[in-house]
């Protein structure tokens, strides 16, 4: 840059190290910000400000979020963004971590105030990788009267906290690691804080050694009134006040060891070592020890005869050895020596144990025995290793072995080293069996398990095309012949996916996978449910159907209706497929106590079972007789099923039946009761069918893209949306959809509304497709399909960067209503009615956030911004007036002004708990009498309670649908509720 050009600079560019030069070095005239002279006076300051200090500091400004920084903050970034991105655009420049920021950039953007970060993972590309990086940061608005909101910019100060963070966690990790030495420790420890030694940790040797619990907080003193006479509570004393350690060796202690006082004497080595802090006072003693009781017994017996203890081993039947550590001389027991084989070999010396054994434990056992003939007698040897016998075959032994210490003075000497070996190849070789059929067993479950997922996919895949083109016909034709035999396809197609439905549950069920959730629901509606499908069936076979209540039940009970429904339909459609003439019945009753149980019969005139065929009943595979499996076929899973399913429920099945007269299935569930809930009195009869849901029409000129590996496929889900009004454009696989959104997004071809993805395809799975198309910024919903139905898939599916789950096989209603939340009927709206507010901006006053004065509002408070959008869109569209919000301080700023009827909230905000947010919000004037929804990405029963104790009128368990939520916000009495 030539002088002339230097001089034309604005001053506020002038100094500032590198980075001052670099700004003054750039024709900023040629860039989107223009000539710098011109830029906002704000813009001007805080630059100047950010180049003459040298802490990290970082500027966005802007709508595109143009990116200045200082010297200080190029340290930190890498070579990959530094210096390339001074005046680039925030979201290029950032991709990697622009989902993290980004938000929090506009929440300040739009008029926010500052935020503070502190330890927050951010994780930036850095020396060719993605590092895992620490910051603490706050973003503070740059105020300029000329922009939107009156903020120009975001101001970020930073410091890299990786190290700190680091040294934390491995400190904890330390802290951790001690106290699990310590419980694995040989001997007991412990220690004691304080003048009045109260105990703040104590090992489970320490506890079995004192024969009594130790609680944190206890003292000395008030655990052990039995050792007052004892001189041990003089000992500490002296220790904490002189700060001298003090060691003792088989200190005799009576112990009492029960209630009654008895006593035990005891011998113990210990150690008290004083604690000192960091200016050298003591605060403490560390206690540590061992009980050498047996020791001291056993060095009573060594002296009292040496034969006896001969004698002894001979009675035994140990293999032994015995060294005196004074003479170095070394004795085998007979035992021993039959053990190894040995003959009329000369015996090895002391040196030379080390040898009979195996050379890979040779160095072990060495250090072993080092160790233990050096200490005082503490250490104690219990290991295996394969002994060396004379016929060269290895036998695995178990070898126990201590040291014997004998006192000189004050000081305590090894004087013997005895060594038990106890032969243990055969249970060596049982454990290795076991090991090993283990080892297969789960590799076997892992394999069927793998199998079961891709049958799943490879039977639903091409189900879906069966039985979708079955209905596409059926819509297409006039032919009462044709419809029929459409119709015959359609119902066996879907008694095949019954039986791999079937399939999958009893593998789930004998694999322990099988989710069991307790929610509360109706029993009213879903009794009404039960009989809606399952009248249906009978009046097909020309058979009664009824349901009678036998006492009043609760209105709202806790348990898992879809497995409790689950039973019910197998039950009832068992009843209804062995009956000819006749009915079929469903009685409920419910029994009130301490474990409340609803109770159900199935009784049925139909062919009856022997008491043989009953005893086969509930066995998988299984039916009466082959008889049963030809006349009305099946896998004979079903009532399997069942019964496991009653039992997961805290039940069981029982049976009775006459030949020719008909059977009664009956079970009973636990279950709990919300007795604020009105209750349903007993009044036999049927209950009211539920309504037929109506066609689903798309909003015209919906664009969405179809991919699928199957031709079929393809082209049947395209035929569903082209009927219900949108246009579609296909890809056979994750690559080719892949190309197709970077030419979208390129520009060169027509924008899609929405994907449907296949999860199970060649070259490129839906799972990595997803994550891909979510990399390259692509923000429109994505619905997985999939065939495997194993547990966690939607758990997969959603993280993989989906929006919402669709089990094949497909028909066209599920289709169209999984698509339709995500594809709106767009209203006409005239220009001069029309006001465009950005997605990530809350309105600020009432009046630019409803719709229509008699639109019911609602505020839906979530941090995952995809998800609020969702909600805003659904609702809208069903004519209500929803704002959003992404945090709690938002959320209580919006409600203050908009005043909702209705606020959906989050549970887990980043920045408050939804516990504490709800009892700001009802302390609002205005606010006490809005309707609560909390929204839990969990389903356990613990957050259900918190969140009604909290003052919230109804629970939602994500994914909630459109259906559950609107039937939550229509009611005027709680309920909780699961997606």
């Amino acid at each position: 840059m030539d002088h002339d050009k230097r001089e034309r600079q604005p001053g506020f560019l002038r100094g500032g190290g590198e980075m001052g030069s670099r700004m003054r070095s750039l024709d900023w005239s040629l860039t989107p910000l223009g000539d710098a002279h011109d830029w906002p006076v704000p813009l001007q300051i805080t630059l100047r400000t950010m180049l003459t200090t040298r802490h990290p500091m970082f500027i966005f400004w802007g709508p595109e979020h143009y990116c200045f920084y200082n010297d200080a903050y190029s340290e930190c970034i890498g070579p990959e963004k530094h210096p390339s991105i001074l005046g680039s655009p925030g979201r290029e420049s950032w991709k990697e971590i622009w989902p993290i920021i980004g938000p929090q950039i506009e929440q300040v953007m739009a008029g926010g105030e500052s935020t503070w970060h502190e330890n927050q993972l951010v994780p930036i590309i850095r020396y060719g990788r993605l590092e895992e990086v620490y910051w603490t940061y706050s973003y503070g608005p740059v105020y300029d009267p000329d922009s939107p909101f009156k903020v120009g910019g975001v101001l970020v100060v930073c410091t890299e906290t990786t190290q700190q963070v680091r040294a934390q966690q491995e400190l904890q990790q330390a802290d951790a690691r001690w106290r699990t030495l310590f419980e694995q420790a040989p001997g007991f420890i412990c220690v004691l804080e304080g003048p009045d030694h109260r105990f703040t940790y104590a090992n489970t040797r320490f506890r079995e050694v004192v024969h009594r619990k130790v609680a944190v907080g206890d003292t000395v003193g008030e655990l052990f009134p039995d050792l007052r006479d004892q001189g041990f509570k003089e000992l500490l004393d002296e220790v904490y006040q002189s700060g001298e350690a003090y060691v003792a060796a088989s200190a005799p202690i009576d112990l009492a060891v029960d209630a009654t006082g008895k006593t035990e004497r005891r011998y113990l080595d210990f150690v008290y070592q004083p604690i000192r802090d960091v200016a050298g006072r003591v605060t403490g003693i560390f206690v540590e020890g061992a009980d050498v009781s047996e020791r001291v017994n056993q060095e009573r017996l060594i002296r009292l005869s040496q034969e006896r203890l001969n004698l002894a081993i001979e009675a035994a039947g140990l293999a032994l050895i015995h060294v005196d550590l004074e003479k170095n001389q070394i004795m085998y027991s007979n035992e021993f020596r039959a053990l190894v084989g040995w003959e009329d070999e000369p015996e090895p010396s002391c040196d030379q144990v080390p040898d009979l054994f195996h050379p890979d434990d040779q160095q072990r056992l060495r250090a072993l025995y080092q160790q233990a003939i050096q200490d005082d007698g503490s250490i104690r040897i219990d290991t295996t290793a394969r002994l060396l016998c004379r016929n060269g075959v290895c036998r695995w032994v178990r070898l126990q072995s201590r040291t014997i210490v004998t006192r000189q003075g004050t000081t305590s000497v090894p004087s013997e080293f005895i060594g038990t070996f106890t032969d243990i190849s055969a249970e060596r070789e049982v454990q290795e069996a076991l090991h090993e059929a283990r080892r297969q067993a789960e590799v076997a479950n892992e394999t069927k398990s793998a199998f079961l997922a891709h049958m799943s996919h490879e039977i639903r895949t091409p189900m879906s095309a069966v039985l979708g083109y079955a209905d596409l016909l059926a819509m297409r034709t006039d032919d009462a012949e044709q419809t029929e035999y459409l119709h015959i396809i359609k119902r066996n197609g879907q008694f095949l996916l019954d039986i791999i439905n079937d399939i999958l549950d009893i593998s789930k069920i004998e694999s322990g996978k099988l989710d069991i959730q307790q929610i509360d629901f109706s029993i009213q509606e879903f009794i009404d449910d039960v009989r809606s499908m399952m009248a249906v069936r009978a009046s097909e076979k020309g058979i009664d159907f009824e349901v009678i209540f036998l006492s009043a039940v609760p209105g709202v009970i806790r348990s898992d209706p879809q497995r409790l429904k689950q039973i019910l339909v197998n039950l009832i459609g068992n009843a209804i497929k062995f009956t000819e003439t006749g009915s079929v019945q469903l009685s409920v009753r419910f029994i009130r106590g301490t474990n409340s149980q609803l109770k159900c019969a199935i009784v049925d005139t139909g062919t009856g079972m022997s008491s043989e065929q009953l005893g086969r009943l509930f066995q998988p595979f299984s039916q009466g007789d082959g008889s049963i499996n030809q006349q009305f076929g099946g896998t004979g899973l079903g009532l399997a099923i069942s019964q496991r399913l009653a039992a997961y429920l805290g039940g069981k099945i029982t049976v009775e039946s006459t030949p020719g007269k008909g059977s009664c299935f009956s079970f009973s569930i636990d279950c709990d009761i919300l007795e604020e809930r009105p209750s349903v009195e007993a009044s036999p009869g049927s209950t009211e069918q539920s309504k037929p849901v109506g066609p689903v029409s798309l909003r015209q000129g919906a664009r969405v893209l179809v991919v699928d590996d199957h031709v079929d496929i393809r082209q049947l889900i395209a035929q569903y949306l082209q009927d219900a009004g949108a246009s579609v454009v296909t890809s056979q696989d994750g690559v080719e959809a892949i190309n197709h959104i970077e030419r979208i997004m390129s520009g060169t071809e027509p924008a899609v509304d929405l994907v449907l993805l296949d999860m199970h395809m060649p070259r490129l799975d839906g799972y990595q497709c997803a994550q891909r198309l979510r990399a390259l910024g692509f923000d429109k919903p994505i619905i997985a399909l999939t065939a495997n139905v194993m547990p966690n898939d939607v758990k997969r599916c959603i993280d993989s960067g989906c929006c919402a789950f669709l089990s094949k096989p497909i028909d066209a209603q599920s289709i169209l209503d999984a698509v339709a939340p995500f594809l709106p009927v767009a209203e006409a709206v005239a220009p001069s009615d029309l006001t465009v507010v950005p997605e990530n901006i809350q309105p600020e006053t009432e009046s630019t956030v409803a719709m229509s004065s008699a639109a019911t509002r609602v505020l839906v408070v979530d941090d995952a911004s995809d998800l609020t959008r969702l909600y805003q869109r659904l609702l809208n569209q069903k004519g209500f007036d929803t704002s959003t919000a992404g945090d709690g301080k938002t959320a209580l700023q919006l409600a203050k002004t908009t005043r909702p009827e209705i606020v959906m909230l989050d549970i887990n905000l980043p920045d408050m708990s939804g516990l504490d947010l709800i009892k700001a919000m009802k302390s609002v004037p205005g606010l006490q009498h809005s309707r609560y929804i909390a929204l839990s990405g969990h389903a356990a029963s613990a957050d259900e309670r918190a969140s009604m104790a909290a003052g919230f009128d109804h629970h939602l368990v994500k994914p909630v649908s459109l259906g559950d939520l609107l039937r939550v916000i229509g009611q005027t009495d709680p309920i909780i509720s699961e997606a």
